[in-house]
């Protein structure tokens, strides 16, 4: 430590001044038992001995003050008779703080000591010293000067400091969580990063509390409704909010969660590609959360949308902002079904349209999630149920030889994916075959009622010459497919031509 303060320069930061600048009176309140009280073994100053060996070394002028300011504590607690134990630094730090004017780089080292500090100290300090410390810090918070450093090192305390939820009542924390929601937008990418990291803990650790409602509320309400607001500043904030909501949506209460949906359903009226591209991240997330909770009608009208939305083209999607709205389908979709099945079904015939139209869209990955998305969707969301309700309507019209009836669900989804046979999807008929093949593996033996028309069209492609054709071996898959869903009794008497029997594949067609 001596050799360190020869080093010092004197022009710059001379540890002398330093130290008349640093204030001790919060030394005077430690109990006996708290000035030895801690966490290492011995009372030497090995919390000054590591702050030097990680800082000592570096000629950046930060570091050497962090080293000028430590040194200068060390050598005022030996002065003092106080063991220079990690909870006699911890005192000290906030001694300083709590009495401190400008400069603002001493600021920023003693907020830097102070969170290397408090790892050190004993939890039962910390909790009885918890709320002196979280004014302190959030006094300098509010302070006009503050630097980019101080209030990441703040950020990060009130992460901390809101752990341990028992006893906290509103009034408490709403100083704070005031404090840290205007962090949410700030211009400086590193603060706003670590304030959507401590509202993301803070809402974490509010889980099981009676905190979490009016928490939620007041984020909503103070934060997330007004950042659409105001025109005059762009859609940077709006922005800033959704990447906040990234990290936070799927932990807010339930009811706040389903708030913010139908929030997002007027945001997207604006029409900005980025703030709808930030809108689909965060909803996949909030989807692939396991434990989220909001209203499926919510979440659905959103999908709808966004469906709807490709059919129209009215967001005029890039490939990749279609690849995402497509994946996102795919995962919103299944957690509407997970949570009420009845009213996903309904939507079915929406979806698999929306869907259709992205295989014409020239987009290879889009293209390639669509057909991912129809087959998750097949294999998903229709059941036994849905599938006999319309073999029931088609076998009792057959019987009334008249129909009284429009189509049911699946006779609508069924004769989508017939539509995907029409010529205009030529150029994707591999990815087409792949989706006719899950809806026989779904069908089964009934697919000889709804896919009537699907087996016409395969027949009628197996007679085409290989010249005209090249999706041959697909075309063969998918006939497999046919076989093992209807029989290889039934199949020929819709597909002719088929040798089921033959030893050789090559001459079986299929």
């Amino acid at each position: 430590m001596e050799a360190f303060q020869e080093t010092i320069d004197d022009d710059f930061c001379n540890w002398n001044w330093i130290a008349s600048e640093l204030n001790y009176d919060l030394l005077s309140s430690m109990e006996f038992s708290e000035t030895t009280e801690s966490n290492d073994d011995d009372d030497s100053d090995d919390f000054c001995n590591s702050i030097l060996s990680q800082f000592g070394n570096s000629s950046d002028d930060d570091d050497q003050i962090i080293c000028a300011v430590i040194v200068a504590m060390s050598k005022s607690l030996k002065e003092k008779k106080v063991p220079c134990s990690p909870v006699a630094y911890l005192y000290a730090t906030c001694s300083s703080l709590d009495n401190l004017e400008p400069p603002d780089f001493l600021i920023d080292a003693l907020f830097i000591i102070l969170s290397m500090v408090i790892v050190r100290v004993p939890v039962s300090v910390l909790k009885k010293k918890k709320e002196y410390l979280s004014k302190l810090v959030l006094r300098i918070l509010q302070y006009r000067l503050a630097t980019k450093t101080s209030i990441i090192l703040g950020l990060k305390w009130f992460s901390y400091s809101l752990t341990y939820t028992d006893g906290l009542i509103w009034s408490h924390v709403s100083p704070f969580i005031y404090v840290l929601l205007g962090f949410l937008t700030d211009s400086r990418r590193k603060v706003r990063q670590q304030s959507h990291l401590c509202l993301r803990d803070v809402l974490s650790n509010f889980q099981n509390s009676p905190l979490l409602s009016p928490l939620s509320e007041y984020i909503f309400e103070r934060c997330i409704l007004p950042a659409a607001d105001d025109p005059t500043k762009g859609v940077k904030p709006l922005l800033y909010i959704l990447d906040a909501l990234e990290k936070c949506l799927p932990i807010l209460s339930s009811e706040y969660q389903t708030s913010v949906l139908k929030y997002f359903k007027s945001v997207l009226d604006m029409s900005q590609p980025r703030v709808t591209r930030r809108i689909t991240d965060v909803l996949m997330l909030l989807c692939l959360y396991p434990t989220s909770e909001f209203s499926p009608d919510a979440l659905l009208e959103l999908l709808t949308s966004f469906a709807r939305s490709i059919s129209s083209n009215e967001m005029s999607l890039s490939g990749d902002g279609m690849t995402v709205t497509v994946r996102l389908l795919d995962t919103g979709i299944n957690k509407v079904y997970s949570l009420n099945k009845q009213i996903c079904v309904s939507e079915l015939p929406t979806f698999f349209n929306a869907l259709k139209d992205v295989l014409t869209s020239q987009h290879e990955e889009a293209i390639c999630a669509a057909t991912t998305a129809l087959k998750n969707i097949i294999n998903s969301c229709i059941d036994e149920t849905l599938i006999k309700q319309g073999v029931d309507i088609i076998t009792l019209e057959e019987n009334k030889k008249s129909r009284t009836s429009g189509p049911t669900i699946i006779e609508k989804i069924c004769a989508t994916i017939e539509s995907l046979l029409d010529n205009i999807y030529v150029d994707v008929w591999d990815r087409v075959f792949e989706v006719v093949s899950s809806m026989f593996h779904k069908l089964g033996s009934y697919s000889p009622y709804l896919m009537r028309g699907i087996l016409k069209n395969l027949e009628y492609m197996q007679k085409l010459p290989d010249e005209d054709f090249p999706f041959r071996k697909q075309l063969h898959v998918c006939l497999g497919s046919a076989l093992v869903a209807i029989g290889p009794e039934n199949l020929p008497s819709f597909v002719h031509n088929l040798n089921v029997e033959a030893e050789d594949l090559s001459e079986a067609n299929i």
